[in-house]
């Protein structure tokens, strides 16, 4: 039997090890405390005089690093992440 089927805890260092590829969030990873981090958008809501069709809504400010869009890992206080 493979190792991940057997063991749940290899399945979990297995994710933690690799880098996640979701079509929508896109390039991440999952940190010891098992929260997933991406960069994220920072987006405008758009005025309707500057939109141009019915899907043109936000207007994209910046790319936001995922190690500054989400808490730091030592701010968490997860237990399992201080081991």
């Amino acid at each position: 039997m493979d190792k991940s089927k057997a063991d749940g805890r290899a399945v979990v260092a297995q994710l933690k090890a690799v880098p996640t590829r979701d079509p929508l969030f896109g390039v991440g990873q999952v940190r010891a405390d098992g929260r997933a981090i991406h960069d994220t958008l920072a987006l405008r809501v758009k005025a309707p005089p500057q939109s141009h069709g019915p899907w043109d809504l936000f207007e994209m400010l910046s790319i936001v690093p995922g190690d500054q869009a989400f808490r730091p890992i030592s701010a968490g206080g997860c237990k399992a992440a201080e081991n």
